[in-house]
């Protein structure tokens, strides 16, 4: 590995947690979990979601987002409900309590990523995701050739 390879993974995995802490603060901040908060942040951004169409958006373990739908369902932010034709699948679902909640939090977190990405702009904000998705393809090619 060469120097300049070292000092982009150093960068990019310095940014990475610095993305990390601060989303960190913030739920620490409005008394949340990381988990309970990002549970809160994807029902207000897609809606009502099933747990593996959690699992699947935030990358935690099936378990550690159970654990936070129970946290918020006792609460009384989440209801479930049982979805017709599966095998125990429940949607979640803010209720009343939570949309407060959200709107006290996550959505205060969403307006600020609005105006960080209006200050960057749209055009870089575009190339940003492209390259960053381009990146995550070719790492994860590079990491798949390993553990095989």
């Amino acid at each position: 590995m060469t120097k300049k390879e070292k000092d982009f993974l150093i960068a990019l995995g310095t940014q990475e947690k610095q993305f990390d802490a601060l989303y960190r603060k913030a739920a620490l901040a409005y008394g949340l979990s990381d988990c309970s908060m990002w549970v809160l942040y994807f029902l207000s951004l897609y809606g009502d979601l099933t747990q593996q169409e959690m699992t699947g958006l935030m990358m935690f373990p099936k378990q550690t987002i159970n654990s936070a739908i129970g946290a918020l369902q006792k609460k009384g932010y989440v209801s479930l409900t049982a979805v017709k034709e599966s095998c125990g699948r429940k949607r979640v679902s803010l209720t009343d309590e939570g949309k407060a909640i959200a709107d006290q939090t996550v959505v205060k977190m969403m307006n600020a990523e609005a105006k960080a990405l209006k200050t960057l702009g749209y055009e870089k904000t575009e190339q940003f995701i492209a390259l960053y998705k381009e990146f995550y393809d070719a790492l994860s090619d590079s990491i798949g050739g390993v553990l095989k």
